[in-house]
């Protein structure tokens, strides 16, 4: 699923009764619009109800025919509809917000977050997903203790030698392994930065 490009699953979303297109768009999506909404701000709750509000929406406008390809990203659509049910939802609960005399609507209200702001944390959530969606593509290529070797070397718990003793590999082939992974990484990240 990882590798499967945005025009194949997009394709197969047109499709209302393809319960597995609809699967595959939220096991990829929902995640990344979930943090999208906890990073800006929102509850737990309302983070994942932006996250479902979002995908909902976009399914919706993409079998209504309004996303055309040829005039943007995928993501900058996702982006722009994400962005707006976050939005509603801060400025919802600033507005429902009982003023108080330590605080006040306003106050709420300053802490929505500018333009800017919104769409680094976006590229930043984006990026993540990606890195995810890759490190995924690569774990079902690679043998358990190839990535294995990998995970203790990058996670900076252990030294090369504790990780080789771990593993019953030598230092050698616990560096040859992260080495390979992350040019696999390399390679898989650059095909699904325009394809994911």
């Amino acid at each position: 699923m990882a590798t499967t490009t945005s025009t194949v699953l997009l394709s197969q979303l047109k499709d209302a009764r393809n319960d597995r297109a609809w699967s595959d768009f939220v096991q990829r999506y929902w995640r990344l619009l979930n943090a999208f909404g906890l990073k800006l701000g929102l509850g737990r709750e309302d983070a994942a109800d932006a996250a479902q509000e979002a995908l909902v929406a976009f399914v919706g406008a993409y079998r209504q025919g309004r996303y055309e390809r040829d005039r943007g990203r995928l993501r900058h659509w996702l982006f722009g509809i994400a962005r707006n049910k976050v939005l509603h939802m801060l400025r919802s609960r600033a507005a429902q917000h009982v003023v108080s005399p330590k605080g006040s609507k306003s106050d709420l209200l300053l802490n929505i977050p500018d333009d800017e702001s919104i769409s680094e944390v976006w590229e930043l959530q984006w990026r993540q997903a990606v890195v995810r969606a890759c490190l995924e593509q690569v774990k079902s290529e690679m043998s358990p203790e190839t990535i294995r070797a990998f995970e203790l070397m990058v996670s900076g718990e252990v030294s090369s030698e504790v990780a080789a003793a771990q593993l019953g590999m030598t230092v050698n082939a616990v560096m040859k392994a992260k080495r390979r992974v992350l040019a696999r990484m390399r390679e898989v990240y650059r095909q699904m930065e325009t394809d994911w």
